[in-house]
């Protein structure tokens, strides 16, 4: 009896653990326009849509995984939105990682007036 009681616990215990550990990560990208050509004032918003509180966020001039340069990077945050501000315009790539390890970046760009 104890073996099965056990052996019960320990089916409960991995169930609970794939079902958070498997969870996906993933992000949203909004940005806002500069307000004049040559500006610094456009803004990249992310926000966590999955993921294990406990969030980095980050933004590269390029891909990250083809040696993009890394722009900003935020401390630790639990927040599950960030925003990176006094941007020019230009093509970004913003991203995050979660408490967990996952990690995913998308492209973005932020646009000047008439272009």
């Amino acid at each position: 009896m104890k073996r099965v009681f056990l052996i019960t616990c320990i089916m409960i215990f991995t169930a609970a653990y794939l079902s958070v550990s498997g969870q996906d990560f993933s992000i949203n990208v909004n940005s806002e326009p500069v307000s004049v050509a040559g500006g610094t004032d456009g803004e990249i918003e992310v926000t966590i849509e999955q993921g294990e509180p406990g969030f980095k966020f980050f933004l590269y001039d390029n891909e990250p995984w083809q040696g993009g340069g890394l722009l900003k990077e935020s401390d630790p945050v639990l927040n599950d939105i960030y925003v990176f501000e006094h941007l020019p315009a230009g093509r970004y790539f913003a991203g995050a990682i979660d408490n967990s390890g996952k990690s995913t970046f998308k492209e973005v760009f932020i646009h000047e007036p008439g272009k």
